[in-house]
């Protein structure tokens, strides 16, 4: 196999890696807001906290009324 090629092929099974790991996450977080536990990560250097949505959010109310 020549060098092109070694490369093409890492650079495919990075992008599979890539994509198993991003659906892992979207899975890791559907499940969290199922659960009304907050999502924390970081992206590009920069923190991200989302808190769970109340009881009254989730059945349509808001919190005000």
């Amino acid at each position: 196999m020549s060098t092109d090629q070694q490369i093409l092929e890492a650079y495919r099974q990075a992008a599979e890696i890539r994509r198993i790991v991003a659906r892992a996450v979207r899975k890791a977080q559907e499940e969290s807001r199922r659960l009304g536990v907050p999502n924390v990560y970081s992206r590009n250097g920069r923190l991200y906290y989302e808190p769970p949505e109340s009881a009254d959010q989730e059945n349509g109310m808001d919190a005000e009324q």
